[in-house]
């Protein structure tokens, strides 16, 4: 089959699977033979993976993937109804959800069965088009998948090449039209990320942005777009996946955009109004560890680490704050961190590293010890803390901004950082030793 047959089939009949909603009671029309096989996702720019016991089904040149995976990926509440045998979709009632990246279906020939579903989107009954059906495999149920996405008002694109189902969504009603209209006009990019209501200024115009890239995860541009539809295109340099997001510094507001470099690395990009009034450029940083932003008593914070490939165990780190007065950012410090001597050269990037160190230990993601830059004290409170500290593992997105605050109390030689997420806060205090640097001393989830 063709490239072209393969981007239509696929574009017009792509299929979402239902988990857990076959009845005892359902009347199957026929077995079939199908083939399990495999494809990436991607949703507003952000990876999604499927959970166990799902898999990607081809069927008469037609690709199902999870109905209930894509619709709670896209933040909609999914419930069955077993008397009429139907499934309702209502937007914007879920939570989005991550499943663990787990998927590893067999490939080869399976059967399954096709059925009779009604589906319920916000109230309003949807058909399945003509020469679609739904049909079950292993107690899911599946169904067309731009069917289901674009009733919950998304965009779906087809990379061949990259076997990767792209899903985007813009919150506006009229979102899912825009988004065909910008898709239009650029035959062949890929939409990694999207935002709406944009302003540099609280006086200014308001933008779109939008991050593209084309087949084979070769960057292409941000999109900055007014309301009035012209554009303004400035390159981009994200391969894999973006986040955008907004933060105000005084009386300006800077778009902020992170996104993959091929399998290792971040790139980081700042945006802002030029002299000529449109978007430009402030800066970009590259970290092939990391290069994250967060906030510090309301200043805005980026840290860059990347691998030192002259010492075993070591990081090379940057840390950078925005200066509204020059429009720039200004490099704060510059340091290697030794991570063998368990401290860090520098305490605000130090309390930042630690807040993904301690969801890391309360998921036991690090092998179920104490990360070497916590002293034996921090230790003692951080498992006397476990138990207050169960939403570290509620899902945090990217394009959430990280909030600290610095204590009152803190002093030359200890510093205490408040973190705030949603109702939740937990206290980090990092203590200065002499000729080792600083170290966590204590965490405190009282504060």
């Amino acid at each position: 089959m063709k490239s072209r047959k393969k981007w239509m089939v696929a574009g017009a009949a792509l299929v979402l699977l239902l988990s857990g909603f076959v009845s005892p009671k359902a009347t199957f029309a026929a077995k079939v033979t199908a083939e399990s096989t495999f494809t990436d996702f991607a949703f507003n720019g952000n990876w999604g993976f499927l959970g166990d016991g799902y898999t990607v089904i081809s069927y008469q040149d037609h690709m199902y993937v999870p109905a209930r995976f894509v619709a709670e990926q896209m933040g909609a509440d999914v419930s069955w109804d077993e008397a009429t045998q139907t499934v309702r979709f209502q937007s914007g009632k879920g939570s989005t959800i991550s499943p663990p990246a787990t998927y590893q279906p067999a490939k080869g020939a399976i059967t399954v069965d096709t059925r009779g579903v009604r589906f319920v989107f916000d109230g309003q009954e949807k058909k399945l088009d003509e020469g679609y059906v739904a049909i079950s495999y292993q107690d899911h149920v599946y169904v067309p998948a731009r069917f289901v996405a674009e009733n919950l008002g998304a965009l779906v694109q087809w990379s061949e090449s990259d076997r990767l189902v792209n899903i985007v969504s813009l919150p506006e009603s009229n979102g899912l039209a825009w988004l065909q209209a910008f898709a239009a006009k650029h035959p062949g990019e890929l939409i990694g990320a999207v935002k709406s209501g944009i302003k540099f200024s609280s006086t200014g115009d308001a933008y779109t942005a939008v991050v593209t890239r084309k087949e084979g995860h070769v960057p292409d541009g941000v999109y900055f777009v007014k309301s009035d539809g012209s554009e303004t295109k400035l390159q981009s340099k994200f391969e894999t996946g973006a986040t955008i997001q907004t933060v105000a510094q005084g009386e300006q507001t800077l778009t902020l955009i992170s996104g993959g470099a091929g399998m290792h690395g971040m790139w980081l990009s700042a945006y802002s109004l030029g002299d000529g009034g449109k978007p430009v450029e402030v800066e970009n940083f590259f970290g092939d560890i990391r290069a994250d932003v967060f906030t510090l008593d309301g200043k805005l914070k980026v840290v860059v680490s990347s691998r030192d490939y002259d010492a075993t165990g070591s990081s090379k780190e940057e840390l950078y704050e925005y200066n509204p007065a020059s429009h720039a950012f200004d490099k704060l410090a510059a340091y290697t961190n030794e991570y063998t001597k368990g401290a860090y050269q520098n305490p605000d990037a130090g309390a930042y590293d630690t807040l993904w160190q301690m969801r890391g230990y309360y998921a036991g993601d690090e092998g179920g010890g104490i990360p070497n830059e916590w002293n034996s004290h921090a230790a003692q409170t951080m498992n006397a803390a476990i138990p207050k500290l169960s939403w570290l593992k509620e899902p945090v997105n990217r394009s959430d901004l990280r909030v600290l605050t610095t204590v009152q109390d803190s002093t030359a030689d200890k510093k205490t950082y408040r973190y705030t997420q949603g109702d939740h806060s937990v206290g980090i205090t990092l203590v200065q030793v002499q000729g080792k640097g600083w170290v966590v001393d204590t965490i405190d989830p009282e504060m």
